[in-house]
């Protein structure tokens, strides 16, 4: 026996809620955050965000004397006082943060002592992330 045409589409409408349904529950499974204190992020002020570029831009500064120095040395220095004078990051906690990974480095600001965010910098990724 042959469905008739309202049985059709009675199956093609619940095969079409079955679908949504599966796909809305892939979707809030796969996008819920895990329920851990490191996995909430903090809200970084917006003020604060339209002064990152002017950060980067002062931190590149600092990336181009560092390659700089790798380029007359053949390799990068141990501090950041090797390059003479430096601008300051101007945002957060206002101190540059220097360290030598492997063959390359990382420079990084905190934004303050209790709230976990930094702007930095690495050779590995070669541009500058705003970490929450």
């Amino acid at each position: 026996m042959m469905p008739t045409a309202s049985r059709k589409a009675r199956y093609c409408f619940a095969l079409v809620l079955l679908l949504l349904a599966a796909i809305f529950s892939v979707l809030v499974l796969v996008g819920r955050p895990q329920l851990t204190s490191s996995a909430v992020p903090h809200q970084v002020p917006l003020g604060q965000l339209r002064q990152t570029r002017a950060a980067e831009g002062r931190g590149n500064q600092i990336v181009t004397k560092l390659h700089r120095f790798y380029e007359a040395n053949g390799r990068f220095p141990v501090a950041l006082s090797k390059l003479g004078t430096y601008p300051s990051p101007m945002w957060g906690q206002n101190t540059w943060i220097y360290e030598l990974e492997g063959r390359g480095f990382r420079l990084s600001v905190m934004w303050n002592s209790t709230d976990y965010y930094s702007l930095s910098y690495s050779t590995k990724t070669t541009t500058w992330i705003l970490d929450t």
